[in-house]
């Protein structure tokens, strides 16, 4: 159990610090969206209750 607990906080900070060498790498992406930027229907931003439900379906494979 305790190694199971450590390996997640490995992960974890693992995660931050590679996000962090990542952002200074490449820099952060400061265009506007076209979600934002186009005047159509076909691109229009999502509420984030319902972004983060489309991710999940995605990564799980349903439709």
């Amino acid at each position: 159990m305790i190694s199971h607990i450590l390996s997640l906080g490995v992960l974890a900070a693992g995660c931050f610090l590679y996000a962090r060498v990542v952002e200074k790498v490449f820099g952060p992406y400061n265009r506007e969206i076209p979600a934002f930027s186009s005047g159509s229907m076909d691109c229009v931003p999502l509420p984030t209750l319902e972004d983060y439900l489309a991710q999940l379906l995605n990564i799980s494979g349903t439709d």
